[in-house]
């Protein structure tokens, strides 16, 4: 486990995952905030980025399960331990999603104490004519 950590492509895979799990949910924002689509504003947008975060922590979790079964389904090895390559192949698999799971956490956390304290979502308008 933590010769996978030591590994700097978890950490490019992390940040891609990242940019992808919050680009998808603040481009639909941006999406909806043009005013000839005549859109309502997307507020959901927080939600999309937990539903992200949930893909990823199950994409994670099989993803390293998967070598690890193959594994034992190739060597007949059901009941034995993994070898510590294998361990640190599936969890140089796991950690990129874990690492973006956990980040997206922090920023759904983040986000939903500023709709606590203010009592709307960042990046919501609540008068449309103001942007333009």
């Amino acid at each position: 486990m933590k010769e996978s950590l030591k590994n700097y492509r978890v950490y490019i895979a992390a940040i891609i995952l990242v940019i992808v799990g919050l680009g998808v949910p603040f481009l639909v924002l941006g999406i909806s905030l043009i005013p000839s689509f005549n859109f309502n504003q997307f507020e959901g947008y927080p939600w999309l980025i937990a539903i992200f975060m949930g893909v990823y922590f199950l994409i994670g979790f099989l993803w390293g399960d998967i070598k690890g079964a193959t594994y034992r389904k190739k060597n007949k090895n059901y009941d034995g331990e993994l070898p510590e390559d294998i361990k640190t192949t599936c969890w140089s698999r796991r950690w990129p999603f874990f690492l973006a799971a956990a980040l997206l956490l922090l920023v759904f956390i983040g986000i939903d104490i500023y709709y606590g304290v203010v009592g709307h979502f960042p990046f919501i308008v609540t008068n449309i004519t103001s942007l333009l």
